[in-house]
């Protein structure tokens, strides 16, 4: 309308209102582009990843395991952060002025870095980058005025929520790791290495855990997991 704003239409895998976009949450999914809110997953499948976008992208509940079909396959070692494994994406739209905001904290993600731009004509002022883990604050980076303009915060891999407090700032950029390298005894069939590293940081998994998965086709059928052995 006459002398109003736009705002973005938040997008497959997000909802929110008054251009505040936030993920869908766990259990839930949203395969368009939209306000309206994500759905919950069909049962028995009440699992997903955060930000999911289809029905197929839902799973059975941590704990139990999809029936059709079985691979078992063992990770044989565990590494470091996997690069291959970045996700980034906007965030805190209209942070700025001093106002705090938070990014929750997510099982299946790492903080890696941050970029805060600011507004056109305008200087980065009062910045402050923390992150909070089980009951411990840390601040990884603070400047008062003529923050350097562009500047990458690195995150360190760090697990947890990041608070992010700036005056005049148009864009904040979070880059977050998804996925921990590995290696697999045998080589899996059913799965890729792809969605393993997923689950090796979203799970803790480490050396001489196993992973199942299910095979396609069938009915889907939850039943409860194996002692020491984790779902895909």
């Amino acid at each position: 309308m006459a002398g109003g704003d736009c705002v973005s239409s938040c997008l497959a895998g997000e909802t929110g209102g008054a251009g505040v976009c936030e993920p869908c949450a766990p259990g839930t999914y949203k395969p368009d582009q939209g306000a309206q809110a994500c759905a919950p997953c069909p049962a028995p499948t009440s699992a997903s990843l955060e930000g999911s976008t289809l029905a197929a992208e839902c799973m059975c509940p941590a704990g139990f395991l999809d029936n059709r079909g079985t691979e078992y396959v063992y990770v044989a070692s565990v590494g470091g952060l996997s690069e291959s494994g970045v996700s980034s994406a906007a965030i805190c739209a209209g942070v700025g002025n001093g106002v705090p905001c938070a990014v929750l904290a997510s099982q299946s993600h790492r903080l890696r870095s941050l970029v805060l731009t600011p507004g056109a004509g305008a200087t980065l002022r009062n910045v402050t980058v923390q992150v909070s883990h089980l009951g411990t604050v840390l601040t990884l980076f603070l400047c008062t005025s003529d923050c350097v303009l562009g500047a990458t915060v690195l995150l360190e891999g760090l697990p947890g929520a990041l608070f992010v407090t700036v005056t005049n700032a148009a864009q904040v950029v979070l880059a977050r790791h998804t996925r921990r390298t590995a290696s697999l005894a045998p080589a899996p069939s059913l799965f890729t290495l792809a969605q393993v590293e997923q689950a090796v940081l979203r799970d803790g998994l480490r050396a001489g855990d196993a992973l199942w998965a299910p095979a396609e086709g069938g009915a889907v059928a939850c039943v409860v997991c194996l002692q020491c052995l984790a779902c895909l």
